[in-house]
């Protein structure tokens, strides 16, 4: 679904998740930045990291998603990504990240052409937070 709304340039990259699908148009970071609260909360709960990274010379933003909560995913011919030695003692998962980019028509590990420069940028919390409006989570 995220991978199918269209790319924008251009786009504020500070614009919230529910807008990228109101408006049906994003960036890199904004659809990353969707895929990662849906993933992130229920019913999925899963870990994801933040990857920065380059296309060709041009910056790029997408998700990765913990191998450990792939259950049996094969991870011989995917694009991993892990942490480095500093971020792992300032407190992130040492664990291996699932290269999954929501601008192109690809499977979770599935290298885009021309990427570079693979590196964990942050792992972030996407978690329901609660409000003074809506102190519960979403119900799906």
């Amino acid at each position: 679904m995220v991978q199918m709304i269209p790319y924008g340039n251009n786009i504020d990259d500070n614009i919230p998740p529910t807008v990228v699908l109101y408006d049906m148009i994003g960036d890199c970071s904004n659809k990353t930045g969707l895929i990662s609260g849906i993933l992130q909360n229920d019913p999925w709960n899963m870990t994801i990291g933040l990857i920065d990274c380059d296309i060709g010379n041009i910056n790029h933003w997408t998700a990765g998603i913990d191998v450990n909560e792939l259950g049996d995913f094969d991870t011989s011919s995917s694009l991993l990504v892990e942490p480095t030695d500093s971020q792992i003692s300032d407190g992130y998962p040492d664990t291996s990240y699932a290269f999954f980019d929501m601008t192109f028509d690809s499977d979770i590990g599935e290298q885009t052409d021309g990427v570079s420069n693979v590196n964990i940028y942050d792992v972030g919390d996407f978690e329901h937070q609660g409000r003074t409006l809506a102190d519960d989570p979403p119900d799906y």
